[in-house]
């Protein structure tokens, strides 16, 4: 996801953001397994401590913000946070089984 970012994204993203913004990549991650997802979360400076809370392997979600921006259904499934930069994190997702 850190090159997809670079690649993509990058030029087109400004870090002065006043609320977090949410870029779904969808099934770009895992293309070949439709129950995972993926995303790239710009965080606002009063959120990145609030979002980096979720930074690890696959776990629930603790963030407040992730939890406001993310899908209902990932909600109670598990997410996998990692930091690209300053305040961008890749976010991989699966929902609850069933969905």
């Amino acid at each position: 996801m850190a090159k997809l970012y670079e690649k993509e994204l990058k030029d087109r993203t400004s870090l002065d953001v006043r609320a977090a913004q949410l870029i779904d990549l969808g099934g770009k991650c895992f293309p070949e397994h439709s129950a995972y997802e993926c995303w790239i979360v710009i965080a606002s400076t009063l959120e990145d401590s609030d979002i980096a809370e979720d930074i690890g392997s696959w776990h629930t979600i603790k963030s407040s913000t992730l939890l406001r921006l993310l899908p209902a259904y990932i909600q109670y499934g598990e997410v996998a946070v990692q930091r690209i930069d300053d305040r961008v994190y890749s976010v991989l997702g699966a929902g609850y089984p069933g969905h």
